[in-house]
């Protein structure tokens, strides 16, 4: 066969090998995490009093990606299970539903709904609408910062109209697991092993004060 055509027929498909190999590396691609300093009680235990009310996700985390490639680039984002637990961690694990959005947001609590991670999709049973791991569509020379928040655990009343927030005071701090490994059919803080938890990310929660238990409008 002519050089010519060898080279004709072969030149292009190692190149598109070269640039996509490229593309998937980290050459030109920055990634980091931030995650919160404290969180408070109050915002991560809610009185749920009015049914109208809609969620008040809190930031727990940013992840700002920078592209310097001179092609578009789409970021996966790791799964995060984000776990309340005490200092002996000695209690039962709670597990916070975890969000992210790239719109920016006010006074440190976003309102609107963002989306779920692909760890709270399982938890939350969403098995056939999962669409796979969250990603974010990077273009040339761009750069992005991407939220993640953590849906509050709201506190419903009990059966003597009572809402009782000192339950929660045991919790001391927030476990962030990255991609985690789990021994169950979805990462949930139950079934992630203690080796695992202990590489998380901490998140102390602050301001317990005395929490207090509400009487709902209405209740006698």
């Amino acid at each position: 066969m002519n050089a010519k055509i060898i080279a004709g027929i072969f030149l292009p498909v190692a190149i598109i090998i070269i640039l996509v190999a490229l593309s998937a590396s980290d050459v030109g691609k920055s990634v980091e995490k931030k995650t919160a300093d404290s969180v408070k009680f109050s915002n991560i235990f809610t009185a749920y009093t009015d049914y109208s009310d809609r969620f008040q996700y809190v930031p727990i985390r940013t992840v700002t990606i920078v592209n310097n490639f001179f092609m578009p680039r789409v970021q996966e984002l790791n799964d995060v299970v984000v776990c309340a637990v005490n200092d002996n961690n000695n209690i039962a694990r709670l597990t916070f539903q975890v969000r992210y959005s790239e719109t920016k947001y006010q006074d440190n609590i976003y309102t609107m709904q963002p989306m779920m991670l692909e760890s709270s999709r399982m938890m939350g049973g969403y098995y056939g609408g999962s669409s796979g791991r969250a990603s974010v569509n990077m273009p040339v020379h761009s750069a992005k910062t991407v939220t993640l928040f953590i849906e509050p655990q709201r506190v419903y009343q009990n059966a003597q109209g009572l809402i009782n927030l000192n339950q929660y005071k045991g919790y001391t701090k927030l476990l962030v697991v990255d991609n985690p490994k789990s021994t169950g059919y979805y990462a949930s803080c139950d079934n992630i092993p203690a080796d695992e938890l202990a590489k998380a990310a901490v998140i102390p929660i602050t301001d317990q004060g005395s929490a207090p238990i509400i009487i709902p409008i209405g209740s006698k």
